[in-house]
């Protein structure tokens, strides 16, 4: 399971590429394809890396964390944790059941 809701945006790296815009290290990024075993720590850590010089500036769970968690791509998110796809499946149900 995720630690904090951050982990889910390495889910779907195009769409952070894509909402920070230039100056954006997107390549600093961890490559971990299971983002269930990214620790809080190197979650934070990392977007406030990549994010140190972007056009939006460092990040900020406050100022971007609603914005980008509603451009991640669901399918991906789907199938970079486990337990995400858990929950959504629950939902579904219950939502059209």
């Amino acid at each position: 399971m995720v630690e904090v809701m951050e982990s889910w945006f390495f889910a779907d790296k195009a769409a952070l590429i894509a909402y920070y815009g230039q100056g954006f290290l997107g390549n600093s990024l961890p490559g971990q394809t299971n983002i269930e075993l990214i620790s809080k720590q190197d979650v934070f850590r990392a977007l406030e890396h990549a994010s140190q010089h972007a056009q939006k500036g460092r990040y900020r769970k406050t100022a971007h964390g609603f914005d980008l968690i509603e451009k991640i791509d669901p399918v991906r998110l789907r199938a970079a944790s486990p337990h995400a796809a858990r929950l959504f499946d629950v939902l579904e149900r219950e939502t059209t059941g």
